[in-house]
């Protein structure tokens, strides 16, 4: 049939530096849309947390949140996955600070900047410590729940990858 020809022309065209295992089929260019655009991102969010380091103190507003949110969304349609892993709880910390007003502190700054590297490291195809990443989220989960009037059902996070955002 017609379907089996489009789809071995697919797999041929997988992309070899794809992080992702190969039962997943990703076209090759919007991979490439996707990084381009996580490039962006990543700029947009170095730019942004340089900037607050410089008003300390200070507060974040929803732009960290939403650049955050696009990467989460984003790698997620491309079977990224391990860059949404990052970005999805990124995304729920950003958020909290920006309604909850937090002022920043060095920490916040440098969690949100260690987020950003580490992003920015698998999309240039550098390998990641788990151990790393790991420490982060949990850093972050830590500092989450530290912060004042947090809503009681945001804890204990859950551990599995879903999450209940609606589709667009």
């Amino acid at each position: 049939s017609d379907q089996s020809v489009g789809a071995s022309a697919k797999e041929s065209s997988l992309n070899l530096d794809s992080p992702e295992t190969e039962e997943e089929e990703i076209d090759p260019i919007l991979l490439e849309i996707f990084k381009t655009e996580a490039s962006e991102h990543i700029c947009q969010l170095k730019d942004i947390t340089q900037n607050l380091a410089q008003n300390l103190p200070t507060s974040i507003d929803s732009e960290i949140e939403r650049a955050f949110h696009t990467l989460n969304g984003s790698s997620r349609s491309v079977y990224f996955s391990v860059i949404s892993e990052i970005a999805a709880p990124m995304e729920k910390y950003a958020k909290a600070l920006f309604e909850q007003k937090t002022e920043l502190t060095p920490d916040i700054l440098a969690f949100l900047n260690e987020a950003t590297h580490l992003i920015e490291n698998l999309l240039e195809g550098k390998p990641v410590e788990k151990e790393q990443q790991q420490t982060l989220l949990d850093n972050v989960q830590k500092s989450l729940e530290s912060l004042p009037s947090t809503p009681p059902q945001t804890s204990p996070a859950p551990k599995s990858p879903a999450t209940t955002t609606p589709p667009p």
